[in-house]
C-alpha cells in the first residue's frame, strides 16, 4: 500500500536525509492537534483534492509544494475520517517511491502527474 504526503520543496532536503518525521507543524497547531504525527493521504485523488482546496490554501502562495508517494508496507498506521492516514513513527527515506512537483496551476495536469506510473 502506498500513500501521499504533501510538503514544501524547501523541506525535501531534510526529508530525503531523515525521512518524514512526526511533527507538530504550523498546520497541525492551527488544527488543534496535540500529538506529533506524520499525515498522509491514502491515494492520489484525495491528495489532489486537498491540495486544490483546503490544504493548498494553508501554504504561502510563493511556497513550492510537492507530494511524496511512500510505501507503507509493514508500517503501523491509522486511518482517520477516510481521507487521512497518520503514523506515529518516522517514514524512512528508503520508503519514498517518488516525488511529484505540485507547483502547477492546472488541476488536470496535477491529476495526470499524481496518477501516472513512475518512469
Amino acid at each position: 500500500m502506498t500513500a501521499w504526503h504533501v510538503t514544501t520543496e524547501k523541506a525535501l532536503k531534510a526529508i530525503l536525509k531523515e525521512g518524514i518525521v512526526p511533527n507538530l507543524g504550523p498546520r497541525s497547531a492551527e488544527a488543534g492537534e496535540k500529538d506529533p504525527l506524520v499525515y498522509l493521504f491514502p491515494d492520489s485523488e484525495s491528495c489532489e483534492n486537498a491540495v486544490t482546496n483546503w490544504l493548498g490554501e494553508a501554504f504561502d502562495e510563493y511556497e513550492k509544494i510537492c507530494a511524496i508517494e511512500v510505501d507503507l508496507h509493514g508500517l503501523i498506521f491509522e486511518r482517520n475520517a477516510g481521507f487521512e492516514i497518520t503514523l506515529r513513527e518516522t517514514v524512512p527515506p528508503s520508503r519514498i517511491m517518488r516525488i511529484v512537483d505540485l507547483d502547477e496551476e492546472s488541476t488536470l495536469g496535477r491529476k495526470e502527474r499524481l496518477s501516472s506510473t513512475p518512469g
